[in-house]
C-alpha cells in the first residue's frame, strides 16, 4: 500500500512539473473596439485577426462598426521571444528589466479580412492630445516583470514605467517613452489601408 501511495505521489509530481513546463497560461484580455467611422466598413470587412508576424493569436467577426476580440490565456510558444530582444535598444541605454528571463510576445497587427482574404488594411489603436501623440500595444509576458528607468537621446528624455503582469497587458507608447499607466490622450480605433510604393 505504501509503495502504491509512493508511486502515485511520484506520478503526480511528474505530471505537475510537466504541466508547468508546457503551460504558458496567464490572463486573457478582451478588447471591445468601436472603430472610428466603422459603420462604413460593415460591407467591406467581416473578420479581424490579431497577429504575431504571420501567426494568428485570435480572431473575431467585424460587425456593427467594430469587433470584440479576446486575446487568449494560452499562448502559441512559437510567438514567444526573450524580453531582452524586444527592449534591446532601451537596455543598451540604461533601462532596467527586473527579470531578464521573461519571455514575451505582442500583437503585431489587427488585420482586416473579407471572405477569408486579407484586404491590405489593419486596425490600430492610437490618439493624440494637444501636446502629445500615443499608440497602444498589447503585450503578453509569461511572468510578472517591471521595466523602468529613463535616458536621454539627442536632447530628448525617454521614460519607461511598465508594470507587466503575467498574461496580457495594455501598454501606452508616446514620444517620451512607454508606460502601463494610461496617459491623458483620447485613444481611438482607426482603420488604415496599407500603401505600397
Amino acid at each position: 500500500m505504501k509503495k502504491i501511495l509512493f508511486l502515485t505521489a511520484i506520478l503526480f509530481t511528474a505530471l505537475s512539473f510537466t504541466s508547468c513546463e508546457k503551460s504558458r497560461n496567464g490572463g486573457s484580455l478582451t478588447i471591445d473596439a468601436k472603430v472610428e467611422n466603422g459603420h462604413y466598413l460593415n460591407n467591406s470587412v467581416d473578420e479581424v485577426r490579431a497577429m504575431w508576424s504571420e501567426i494568428m493569436i485570435a480572431s473575431a467577426p467585424f460587425e456593427n462598426g467594430g469587433f470584440k476580440i479576446t486575446l487568449p490565456e494560452e499562448i502559441d510558444e512559437r510567438t514567444l521571444r526573450p524580453i531582452t530582444l524586444y527592449f534591446e535598444w532601451e537596455i543598451s541605454n540604461g533601462i532596467k528589466i527586473s527579470n531578464e528571463n521573461v519571455e514575451m510576445t505582442r500583437i503585431s497587427y489587427f488585420k482586416a479580412y473579407k471572405n477569408n482574404e486579407y484586404i491590405d488594411a489593419d486596425f490600430s489603436f492610437y490618439g493624440r492630445s494637444k501636446t502629445k501623440y500615443g499608440s497602444v500595444s498589447f503585450i503578453y509576458v509569461d511572468t510578472d516583470v517591471k521595466i523602468t528607468g529613463s535616458f536621454k537621446n539627442n536632447g530628448n528624455t525617454f521614460e519607461y514605467d511598465l508594470d507587466l503582469k503575467k498574461g496580457w497587458n495594455t501598454a501606452y507608447q508616446t514620444g517620451g517613452g512607454m508606460t502601463t499607466k494610461k496617459p491623458n490622450i483620447d485613444f481611438k480605433w482607426h482603420f488604415d489601408y496599407n500603401s505600397y510604393e
